[in-house]
């Protein structure tokens, strides 16, 4: 439904992360090991980075699209050039045993964060390559300690992760001290996502739900959306500051609107768990990436105008089966 662009194959294996650039790329990472770039508009391959091993878990665009970063299960970061006639990587950081995870650029493009297996935030220099600083960025202890997402906020300042045991944190950027703790959550937190304005921060964890925080009151969600039927595993905010969208296991991808509080639009294309989403610069397409090897694209103002004319389809069905013989 409302899908405007589809590549069936687009990799060999699942497909975990998904990112949509400046120049009008979209970049894709999977357990196939390979990093691939696509033309936004036609779905082209334009080039496939294959250095990674053991599968790509997250791919970051830096703010003008031309490096991308991606983070895979051997624990190395590489950065690419997704505008470079080659295909070999322009620097790498071999972060070391469960030292890096899920990845979120700096808005000034020169460091990039990693959450890791171990509960810590690591921050890379991306210029040198090498490890500026590291804080304990989760509240849990073993396990339980794993920061699986991480992202920063829209001026640099803060960082918020979320974690395995369903802790959300913000911390000081600089000095990596917690800012701020958020409740809500007693499953993995698989993705969160700043609002542009920073004011809001959004979690997307196994319970199935996607929480809205107001980042200057720490605590308990403002609200509380039932999302999905199933784990939801990714969530994005729009550039609009008003709509975000999720993804799940349960094979949906949905459009919200904060304001209404409502769900706008559903499409139900994959054959897979989605597991992430990504708005174009513009906030007028979305991308997600599922696990049967599949990228799809939607055009946000088809979305909803299908979901519009659906519920009034049905509005008018009820009415008429209500109505007096």
């Amino acid at each position: 439904m409302a899908v405007a662009k589809h590549v069936a194959e687009a990799h060999e294996d699942g497909i975990w992360t998904c990112a949509w650039t400046k120049q009008g790329h979209i970049v894709t990472g999977s357990v196939d090991e390979c990093c691939s770039v696509w033309d936004a508009n036609t779905l082209e391959q334009k080039k496939t980075f294959k250095k990674n091993l053991l599968g790509v878990v997250s791919v970051v665009s830096n703010s003008d699209g031309k490096t991308i970063a991606t983070s895979s299960i051997d624990s190395v970061l590489r950065f690419w050039n997704p505008l470079s006639e080659s295909s070999e990587p322009v620097g790498f950081i071999d972060a070391g045993p469960v030292e890096a995870w899920t990845l979120s650029f700096h808005p000034d493009d020169k460091t990039v964060i990693s959450g890791t297996q171990k509960g810590t935030v690591n921050v890379w220099d991306v210029e040198s390559c090498q490890k500026t600083q590291s804080f304990k960025g989760s509240s849990g202890e073993g396990v339980d300690a794993f920061v699986m997402s991480v992202a920063y906020s829209p001026d640099g300042a803060q960082i918020a992760t979320g974690g395995l045991n369903g802790a959300i944190n913000v911390w000081d950027a600089k000095s990596g001290d917690k800012a701020a703790e958020f409740e809500g959550h007693e499953l993995p937190v698989r993705s969160i996502s700043w609002s542009p304005d920073g004011q809001v921060l959004l979690s997307a964890c196994d319970d199935s739900t996607v929480q809205a925080y107001d980042v200057a009151r720490p605590g308990k969600p403002f609200e509380t959306f039932y999302a999905h039927r199933s784990w939801a595993l990714g969530v994005a905010f729009s550039p609009d500051n008003r709509h975000f969208a999720t993804c799940s296991s349960d094979r949906t991808v949905k459009i919200w609107d904060l304001n209404m509080k409502t769900c706008v639009a559903e499409m139900m294309g994959h054959q897979d768990q989605v597991w992430e989403v990504a708005y174009s610069p513009d906030g007028g397409e979305l991308c997600s990436c599922a696990d049967d090897g599949a990228v799809q694209v939607y055009s946000i103002a088809a979305a909803q105008a299908a979901a519009a004319e659906a519920e009034k389809k049905d509005a008018g069905e009820k009415e008429a089966a209500a109505a007096p013989a």
